[in-house]
């Protein structure tokens, strides 16, 4: 992306979580012009959470927006969404999503770490946890089965069962559980 002046720069990017290396980073704030783009520092959120002074033309950053869904937070399970309202941001920060966030569950939720479908199941069934997600769209809680965000069926203990009307979202449900179709 082509930015023209640091006031767009700062606009679009400062605050959000962008992807460097193919790792989330907040980008923390935009330095002066320099060689066809302007000079930035990211804050890396995973490892040691080191500071990088970059480019916004470097190759390994990317600008594009991150994958969003479930992310489980602590006993729950939550669905984290973009908001379809008009704000110059790039990538995700506390102004364009749904609901509030942690930064170390959005990490795992933008690098899909998320436990197996029957630990899911163990986890809920229990009772110590509410809910949990088991992929980006998928999450279960100890009686039914959500699918971003609504209910899509029931938990039956060991399985889950879609309603009626949704078993087209069978294939993708059997992708999340990581069961070949």
């Amino acid at each position: 992306m082509k930015f023209d002046r640091r006031s767009d720069v700062r606009l679009y990017l400062e605050g959000s979580i962008v992807l460097y290396k193919s790792r989330p980073a907040m980008v923390e704030s935009v330095g002066r012009e320099c060689k066809g783009g302007f000079i930035i520092k990211i804050y890396l959120l995973r490892g040691k959470g080191s500071l990088i002074t970059t480019r916004t033309t470097d190759p390994l950053l990317s600008l594009d927006s991150v994958r969003l869904g479930y992310y489980n937070d602590g006993t729950r399970a939550i669905y984290l969404k973009r908001n379809p309202i008009r704000y110059y941001k790039r990538g995700v920060n506390s102004n364009n999503v749904s609901t509030g966030y942690s930064i170390n569950a959005v990490i795992n939720a933008v690098k899909g770490n998320y436990p197996s479908f029957n630990e899911a199941l163990k986890n809920v069934s229990d009772g110590s946890i509410l809910s949990v997600a088991f992929s980006r769209n998928f999450a279960v809680d100890s009686k039914h089965l959500y699918f971003k965000g609504r209910v899509v069926g029931k938990n039956l203990g060991k399985d889950v069962k879609l309603l009626r009307k949704l078993t087209f979202l069978n294939r993708e449900l059997q992708e999340a559980k990581n069961v070949c179709v």
